[in-house]
């Protein structure tokens, strides 16, 4: 029986301003220290769900999102930079 990840991203859109906080500083736990965690989140596109609260009306909300997307590992490719792996020292 294979585990379901219960995604935090649909409470990125949550009507409620603390709801969306709270998604925000959610996701930076589960990103921050598990590389496994990180990479299933990536794949339910975490990443543009968190830039796109970078335009939220709420500061605190914005902040965290910033917050979030500063523990997201980024790698350079030949066609830009993708989400992964960190910058240093890595060829892509």
């Amino acid at each position: 029986m294979a585990f379901s990840f219960p995604s935090p991203s649909p409470q990125l859109a949550a009507p409620d301003a603390e709801d969306r906080v709270w998604a925000c500083a959610a996701i930076t736990n589960l990103i921050q220290n598990d590389p496994a965690t990180r990479r299933l989140l990536q794949g339910k596109n975490i990443v543009g769900a968190l830039i796109a609260r970078l335009t939220d009306s709420v500061e605190d909300v914005v902040v965290e999102s910033c917050g979030a997307l500063r523990c997201v590992p980024c790698r350079r490719e030949r066609a830009g930079y993708g989400c992964g792996e960190p910058l240093g020292g890595a060829a892509g």
